[in-house]
């Protein structure tokens, strides 16, 4: 396989990616965006992105067309959810931006 050296990753993706790496290094809570370290979804997509406003709001879209919600964060606190779906979900919507 050739790599590209000039090929840039796609900032959502990359973002949701590192997400995902986040959560996985740090932890992830439920009921606020940071719990001694550990972050919400959004609040690591947030984290991901150094907060840049565009790639925040892409990647919110493209997580709210993959779970049928605007509000991620309903989904990241739903009683019973893991940090294994959470970190699963955000690989998929990396793939799917």
């Amino acid at each position: 396989m050739y790599f590209d050296p000039q090929c840039r990753p796609n900032p959502v993706a990359q973002a949701l990616l590192d997400a995902a790496s986040l959560i996985e290094q740090r932890g992830w809570c439920q009921g606020t965006g940071e719990r001694e370290g550990a972050l919400c979804m959004l609040r690591a997509v947030g984290v991901a992105a150094n907060n840049d406003e565009d790639i925040l709001v892409a990647a919110c879209e493209t997580l709210g067309k993959l779970l049928n919600t605007r509000f991620g964060q309903v989904w990241n606190d739903v009683p019973g959810r893991t940090k294994e779906e959470v970190v699963a979900m955000l690989r998929r919507a990396a793939a799917a931006g």
